[in-house]
């Protein structure tokens, strides 16, 4: 039992930094997302914080089309390419409006 304790995971995850305005590439998103979305398999993003608040999940990326959704909406498994770290910032107060943000659970209803 003390061997399973200690036993090393499997595998491991590895949590990145990435400041606000970073553009990023997501590959191969789902057909169902592309769908929910309508986006590419292949997409180009822009990472954006949504809260200032504590205890609330802060991120979304913002898709060319306009759509924006929650870090925690996409697949854990999405493959992510950071293309440029930080960019133009924007001014204080230019956070997303949170009723903007897609919430891919409510559009399936």
């Amino acid at each position: 039992m003390r061997a399973f304790f200690l036993a090393e995971p499997e595998c491991s995850v590895t949590a990145v930094c990435i400041p606000p305005c970073s553009r990023l590439a997501l590959h191969n998103l789902s057909e169902r997302l592309q769908t929910d979305l309508g986006v590419q398999a292949e997409e180009e993003v822009v990472f954006e914080e949504v809260s200032v608040e504590a205890n609330r999940y802060r991120d979304a990326v913002r898709f060319r089309n306009g759509r924006a959704v929650r870090l925690q909406e996409l697949p854990a498994d999405l493959r992510i390419t950071v293309l440029e770290v930080g960019g133009p910032h924007p001014r204080e107060g230019d956070l997303i409006d949170p009723p903007v943000l897609e919430t891919l659970a409510a559009r399936r209803r």
